[in-house]
């Protein structure tokens, strides 16, 4: 989409809609945990509507990290959300993933929250 119409697209929006912008722009970070057969991405591609989806996400400007489980039953949606105390703060969008990735597995397995196996390549 070109950039005139993306912006007649968000004129129309705002105008012919109720919709607002909730929040100011930002970057959103997010990394899905699935299992070694890929379920939650092939539950999602072929529209299965009783499904669930794990992520580790934190925003810019926001020191926390949460962990969320996402889950769908028909049409509605809603999530768990736990922030995790993982001792550092992650509000800046340069923060490296990997960190957030090794300090959440540990955070993750030292609350017993839930057993995830990790294949990283």
């Amino acid at each position: 989409m070109d950039e005139s119409s993306y912006s007649d697209a968000l004129q129309w929006l705002y105008v012919c809609t109720n919709a607002v912008n909730k929040y100011p722009d930002r970057y959103i970070n997010t990394i899905y945990l699935d299992n070694p057969d890929y379920e939650s991405v092939r539950d999602n591609l072929t529209g299965i509507s009783d499904r669930f989806k794990t992520r580790i996400r934190w925003y810019d400007g926001d020191p926390i990290v949460k962990l969320e489980k996402k889950i769908r039953k028909g049409r509605l949606v809603r999530k768990e959300t736990t922030p995790l105390d993982l001792g550092e703060d992650f509000s800046s969008e340069y923060h490296l993933w990997c960190s957030v990735i090794e300090l959440t597995i540990c955070y993750i397995i030292r609350q017993n929250l839930m057993m995830i196996t990790i294949h990283l390549f």
